[in-house]
């Protein structure tokens, strides 16, 4: 049982005067009224005797929906089903693989009008005490970001996100802050795995994914792509042995790290300087681009 504050009434799923149990009373502070669904969604006669045989299960009010729910129902039900004084509707039926009937039994469950969280925990039966949250989101939730890539020429590139939210969900990506154009070698622009292919130094910048919901949007995190010839140091008894990947990639020296620079003629990978070369030296690659 549990008040139902939009409507101003308590409820009581399962049975209350009769032996059917195939009831939903209502007090109204002076009468107790008996009330027959209009519909059930998804339709399903047995589930719905479940729920409606919801001893030992569990009901609360839901202040972001604004209806009464009930968690669990009856061996025939696992299901979490939302009572809005007319209707039944049935969501959710597995928490981590697991039906929500078989968690529920015994456990403490309420909804928390602060996090917009249902909150349910504990489990006398098990030898593992869980706690679980189902959250409610005007807006769209990222559940995983897109992450930072460094590689080589021609390398693919995946930026991958998880969102959650209430749906129509519509993803754009940008580059530099701006929205990132259409591009043969570019594809999942209107989603949230960015694929790039062949990637060139020219897609080096920071990427991020902007989710729209129709009460608002979020944007994640920027994630830097570096591309370009990744410079490789090892280091012998004799000798700072440098490597890289792009055949193009020319190799340049300075006396200090603001130059000026001067490339290297003739100096391929693997580049080796002797340890006992005296005096500072600066390297760098330069690669000429797609």
């Amino acid at each position: 049982m549990a008040f139902d504050e939009r409507r101003g009434v308590m409820v009581l799923f399962g049975g209350f005067l009769n032996s059917s149990y195939n009831l939903i009373m209502e007090w109204d502070g002076a009468t107790w009224s008996a009330v027959q669904p209009v519909s059930v969604t998804p339709a399903n006669n047995l589930a719905y005797a479940g729920v409606l045989d919801s001893r030992g299960y569990q009901a609360f009010y839901d202040s972001f929906r604004g209806m009464v729910a009930c968690a669990g129902g009856g061996a025939s039900n696992a299901a979490i089903w939302y009572w809005d004084g007319h209707n039944f509707y049935g969501f959710d039926t597995r928490i981590d693989g697991t039906p929500v009937g078989g968690l529920l039994p015994a456990l403490g469950l309420c909804f928390d009008r602060e996090r917009r969280a249902l909150v349910w925990t504990g489990d006398p039966l098990s030898t593992t005490h869980r706690t679980r949250e189902i959250r409610f989101s005007d807006v769209p939730v990222f559940i995983q970001t897109p992450g930072p890539f460094a590689g080589p020429v021609g390398q693919t590139v995946t930026l991958r996100a998880s969102v959650t939210g209430p749906e129509p969900l519509t993803y754009r990506w940008y580059y530099n802050d701006q929205p990132l154009l259409a591009n043969p070698r570019i594809t999942g622009l209107d989603t949230p795995i960015l694929t790039i292919a062949s990637a060139q130094p020219s897609d080096s910048g920071d990427y991020s994914l902007n989710v729209t919901a129709l009460c608002g949007n979020v944007s994640s995190p920027k994630a830097r792509v570096a591309i370009g010839p990744l410079l490789n140091l090892r280091l012998t008894t004799t000798s700072l042995v440098m490597s890289w990947l792009d055949p193009k990639a020319a190799i340049e020296q300075a006396p200090t790290v603001l130059g000026p620079w001067k490339a290297l003629l003739n100096a391929s990978s693997p580049f080796e300087i002797p340890a006992d070369k005296t005096g500072e030296q600066f390297f760098r690659l330069n690669s000429p681009g797609p």
